[in-house]
C-alpha cells in the first residue's frame, strides 16, 4: 500500500501518484499496511467505493446524483453506460474508530452540498442572462424619431440635462452664471423682463430644436454655442436679431436662428424698446453640451462690445405708399361776369326740355374735370429700393421681367444670399426670383482655411475685427508662428495681423530655466539641463552617486517631464 506525503491518502501498489495533488506516493511501512488491511476487513464499506465522473465538466459525482451538481449535466443511470469509474479508497488513520469515520463523512457530505448550491446558483444566472439578451435582441426597434407632445420643460430641465437621456441633438438656454439672460434698456423691473424673456424662449425653443435636427439630418450643421442680442420694440415685435459671437461660426445655423427669432412676440409689460441676450448651446448629442458651454464662455468673455456682430437680420421695411396727389377740378371754359353774379340755385325738380337758349347756357353750372390719375411706382424701382436699404446687398443688380426679377452680383456670404432672395420675395408685385447672385466665403472663414491646409498650424485658431486678423494658438518654433502670419498677410481683404501665437520652444526655455535655478540652489551648480517636450537631457559633474541621483529628482519635481539621459559623470572630491 502505498500513501500521499501532503494529503495522507492510501493508495494500492499499483498507483504511483496521488489523485487529488499529484503529489509522488510512498511507500507505507508494514505495520501500517497490515493495521489498514484489517481495518477494510472489519469494515467493508471503507475499502473501495466507486465515484462517478460528469461526462461534461469530469467532476467528481455521487451514485445517487442524478445532475450534475457543478455544471447541471444530467448524468447516466446506473442501467445505461457508466462514466469511467475511477477507484478511491477512503483515507484510514491510526485512530479508526466509528466516530472519526462518521465525522469525515459528515465533512465530505457538506462539501457537496456547498458546492452543489453554488452549481445551481451559477447555472440560474447564465440562464437569466441568456434569456435576457434574446429579449433585448428581439424588442421591436424605434423606425424614427419620436416627437414629444408634453409641454415646455422648465428652465431647470434645459439647463440641467436629465440622467440617462436618450442620445440625440439638444438646445439647451443656459441661465447659470457667467452665461445668462442680460435684458438691456429697461428702466422698470429687471427680473420681471428677464423671466419675460425666459417665457417667451421656451414658447419657441422646440422649433429652434427641430430647424437644427433638419440642418443636422443635411450634414451641413455641427455642434454650436451662440450667443444672440434681439432687438424688441414697444409692441413686443421683434425688429432685428444679431449673432453677437459663436463658437462654430456656422453661417446656416445663425441664419435660421436669426429668421425664427424675428417671428418672436414678446410680452413688454414696460412698453418701451430693449434687447435681449441669450446663451443657447446646440448639441447633437447630450454629451457635447459641457464642451460647448465652456467653448462659448471663454467667447463671451472675449468679446469686444466695439466689434461688429458676427451676423445680423433685420425685419425689410414696407415701402411706403405715396400719398394721393390732391386734384383741383378746373372749369372748361372762364364764366362772364354776369354768370358770375348770379347766385347757384340748387334744382328741385327736373326741368321740362327745352331748347337752351343763349342766357340759360350762361347760367348752367360747369361740367366737372375728369380726376388725374395717381402717379406710379414701377416694380423695378421698388425692388432697388428694397436692395440699396441694406449695405449687405451693395453689389447686387436686379432686372425685372413682367412680375419676375433676376438677382445678379456679389454678397459676402450664403446667409446674406439668402437674406437678398427673401427681401424680394416680399415685394407686393413679385411672383419669382430667379437667383444668379455669387457668395463669396467670409474672410474668417477664408483665414481659416489656409492654416487648416498646412499641419504646422492645427492649433492655430483666428478671429477678425474688419480686415485685421488676429491669430492665437500655439506652434512649435518661432520659424513657424512667422510662417502662419505671412500666410494670412496673403489672403484677400486681409488689412493687418496681430499674431499672438505661442511657441513650445518658448515652453521648454521657461521650464528649462526653473530646473536650473533648482539645481543651483541645491548646490549641485555643474550640472546643466536641456528640455525637448516631455524629455529632459542631464549634463555635468557631481561628486558622488547620490547627488547624481538627487539631480534626477529634482529635475522631475520640478516639472512635468523625464530625464531620458543622464550623462552626468561623477568625479569624487579629491580626485583631481
Amino acid at each position: 500500500m502505498k500513501r500521499c506525503p501532503d494529503c495522507g491518502k492510501t493508495y494500492p501498489d499499483t498507483e504511483r501518484f496521488c489523485a487529488e495533488d499529484g503529489a509522488v506516493l510512498s511507500e507505507v511501512a508494514p505495520n501500517e499496511t497490515a493495521r489498514a488491511t484489517q481495518t477494510m476487513i472489519d469494515r467493508p464499506g471503507l475499502q473501495a467505493t466507486q465515484v462517478l465522473a460528469c461526462p461534461a465538466c469530469g467532476a467528481r459525482v455521487e451514485p445517487t446524483e442524478s445532475i450534475c451538481p457543478y455544471c447541471g449535466t444530467e448524468l447516466p443511470s446506473y442501467g445505461r453506460p457508466q462514466s469511467r469509474v475511477e477507484p478511491e479508497f477512503d483515507r484510514v488513520e491510526d485512530a479508526t474508530t466509528e466516530d472519526q469515520v462518521e465525522e469525515q463523512r459528515s465533512d465530505h457530505s457538506g462539501r457537496r452540498r456547498v458546492l452543489a448550491a453554488v452549481g445551481y446558483t451559477l447555472a440560474a444566472v447564465a440562464a437569466l442572462t441568456a434569456g435576457v439578451i434574446v429579449a433585448i435582441w428581439l424588442a421591436p426597434k424605434p423606425h424614427g424619431p419620436s416627437v414629444s407632445t408634453s409641454p415646455a420643460p422648465s428652465l431647470a430641465a434645459l439647463t440641467t440635462p436629465a440622467p440617462g437621456m436618450p442620445a440625440g441633438p439638444v438646445l439647451q438656454l443656459l441661465n447659470k452664471p457667467p452665461l445668462q439672460i442680460e435684458v438691456k434698456g429697461v428702466s422698470g423691473n429687471t427680473e420681471q423682463a428677464v423671466s419675460e424673456a425666459q417665457q417667451t424662449f421656451q414658447a419657441n425653443q422646440n422649433t429652434l430644436l427641430q430647424k437644427y435636427k433638419e440642418m443636422l439630418g443635411g450634414g451641413t450643421a455641427q455642434d454650436d454655442g451662440l450667443w444672440v442680442e434681439a432687438e424688441v420694440e414697444a409692441d413686443g415685435n421683434v425688429s432685428a436679431v444679431s449673432i453677437l459671437t459663436s463658437t462654430s461660426h456656422d453661417p446656416g445655423v445663425d441664419a435660421e436662428v436669426a429668421k425664427q427669432m424675428l417671428k418672436w412676440k414678446f410680452t413688454n409689460s414696460s412698453g418701451a424698446p430693449f434687447k435681449v441676450r441669450y446663451p443657447i448651446v446646440f448639441a447633437s448629442d447630450p454629451s457635447h453640451v459641457a464642451t460647448v458651454q465652456s467653448a462659448l464662455a471663454d467667447k463671451v468673455a472675449s468679446y469686444n462690445p466695439t466689434s461688429l456682430a458676427e451676423y445680423r437680420m433685420a425685419k425689410v421695411q414696407p415701402t411706403p405708399t405715396l400719398a394721393a396727389v390732391p386734384t383741383v377740378a378746373m372749369p372748361s371754359a372762364i364764366p362772364s361776369p354776369e354768370a358770375a353774379k348770379v347766385p347757384a340755385v340748387a334744382p328741385t325738380a327736373p326741368a321740362p326740355s327745352v331748347a337752351p337758349t343763349p342766357e340759360r347756357a350762361r347760367l348752367a353750372p360747369p361740367a366737372p374735370p375728369a380726376a388725374l390719375p395717381p402717379p406710379t411706382v414701377s416694380l423695378r424701382e421698388r425692388v432697388n429700393e428694397a436692395l440699396s436699404r441694406d449695405p449687405r446687398f451693395a453689389q447686387v443688380h436686379a432686372t425685372v421681367s413682367g412680375s419676375e426679377v433676376t438677382l445678379t452680383g456679389k454678397v459676402a456670404s450664403e446667409s446674406d444670399r439668402f437674406a437678398a432672395v427673401r427681401a424680394v420675395e416680399r415685394i407686393p408685385g413679385v411672383s419669382a426670383v430667379r437667383d444668379r447672385l455669387a457668395a463669396n466665403p467670409p474672410l474668417l472663414a477664408r483665414v481659416k482655411e489656409a492654416l487648416a491646409s498646412d499641419r504646422r498650424f492645427r492649433r492655430v485658431d483666428a478671429y477678425t475685427n474688419g480686415g485685421v486678423v488676429t491669430l492665437f494658438g500655439k506652434v512649435v518654433t518661432d520659424r513657424e508662428k512667422s510662417a502662419a502670419a505671412k500666410l494670412v498677410e496673403q489672403i484677400p481683404g486681409v488689412t493687418g495681423v496681430v499674431n499672438n501665437i505661442t511657441t513650445d520652444t518658448d515652453e521648454w526655455r521657461q521650464i528649462q530655466q526653473r530646473i536650473n535655478d533648482n539645481l543651483a540652489s541645491a548646490g549641485l551648480t555643474k550640472v546643466t539641463v536641456e528640455v525637448i517636450g516631455k524629455y529632459a537631457y542631464l549634463n555635468g559633474e557631481v561628486n558622488s552617486e547620490e547627488e547624481k541621483q538627487r539631480a534626477v529628482t529634482i529635475t522631475e519635481s520640478t516639472a512635468p517631464v523625464k530625464v531620458e539621459m543622464n550623462m552626468i559623470r561623477v568625479v569624487p572630491k579629491g580626485l583631481f
